[in-house]
């Protein structure tokens, strides 16, 4: 979402519009909130109200979710009442995938007429950690690091 113009929604900047989500996944509310921020960002104002707005943008999630799969070559953690292993890789692996698949479809609330559908934003990100001879760990991911707050970091 990040990299599409704000050219690609045919309403003009600054519009009251309100947000109304729908999908198969539980996570409505998280999209809900991060579409809000988003749409914010692009300069237009999010009401609740429907009284208070011109249109209204229906984001419909498609698909969103993980997937997540092991590989490890060792011996994995034991745990028993008298002696527990801690796991031992020669060669580990963990892969994590997460999707997302949503569109808008967009109304003019005067005239409760079907203006756009946009074409689907499909995102794909993924986090792999890796552990080999014991010791050695590292992780490849495509995912943006947060900032570090230096105000919470003392000297």
């Amino acid at each position: 979402m990040a990299r599409l113009s704000i050219y690609s929604l045919p309403i003009p900047t600054g519009a009251n519009v309100k947000l109304e989500i729908s999908g198969i996944s539980g996570d409505e509310k998280l999209v809900r909130d991060v579409l809000a921020g988003w749409l914010g960002q692009q300069g237009y104002f999010v009401q609740n109200e429907a009284a208070k707005v011109s249109y209204r943008i229906n984001a419909i999630l498609s698909s969103l979710g993980t997937e997540f799969g092991k590989v490890l070559v060792g011996i994995p953690e034991v745990e028993g009442n008298f002696i527990s292993i801690g796991e031992l890789a020669f060669y580990k692996a963990e892969h994590q995938t997460g999707y997302a698949n949503v569109f808008f479809d967009i109304f003019e609330l005067t005239s409760a007429r079907h203006i756009f559908r946009t074409s689907s934003f499909i995102a794909e990100t993924f986090y792999n950690y890796y552990t080999a001879f014991l010791i050695f760990d590292f992780s490849r991911t495509n995912l943006i690091k947060p900032p570090r707050l230096h105000s919470f970091q003392h000297e």
